[in-house]
C-alpha cells in the first residue's frame, strides 16, 4: 500500500510539474514530409508542431497520449522571439527540457543554419 500511495504522488507530481513550469533546453528541428507522427496524424514542414522527449509521455499508446493536445510557446531567449506549437511527436534524441521543431516552426525563431540553440519554453 506505501508503494501505491508513493507511486500515485510520484505520478500527479509528475503531471503538476510539466504542466506548469517552464522548461529550458535545446531546440533542434527536423522535418515532417507528410510521416505519420506519434500522435498518429500527419503533417508537412510548413506546419507549426513539435517533438518533445519520451520523458513528457504518459501513455502506453501515443495517439491516446494526453500529450496530443498539447500546444507549448517556445521562446528564444536572446531575442524575444516566440512561436506556438502543437504537440505532436516524441522525440527520441531530446533529453527532458528540450524540444524539436518542425522547419516552419524553427524559421520563427532563427535560421534552419542554426540547427540548435537554447530556448525557454512551457505547456500552454
Amino acid at each position: 500500500m506505501k508503494f501505491a500511495i508513493i507511486a500515485v504522488a510520484t505520478i500527479f507530481g509528475f503531471a503538476t510539474l510539466h504542466s506548469a513550469q517552464a522548461m529550458t533546453g535545446d531546440a533542434t528541428w527536423y522535418h515532417l514530409n507528410g510521416g505519420i507522427t506519434a500522435c498518429g496524424e500527419r503533417f508537412t514542414d510548413q506546419d507549426l508542431v513539435a517533438a518533445t522527449a519520451f520523458n513528457y509521455w504518459t501513455h502506453p499508446n501515443p495517439n491516446l497520449d494526453p500529450m496530443c493536445q498539447r500546444r507549448a510557446r517556445v521562446t528564444d531567449p536572446t531575442s524575444g522571439r516566440q512561436v506556438v506549437v502543437r504537440i505532436k511527436d516524441k522525440c527520441g534524441g531530446c533529453r527532458s527540457g528540450d524540444i524539436d521543431l518542425s522547419p516552419a516552426a524553427f524559421r520563427q525563431l532563427r535560421d534552419l543554419g542554426v540547427g540548435r540553440f537554447r530556448v525557454n519554453w512551457d505547456f500552454i
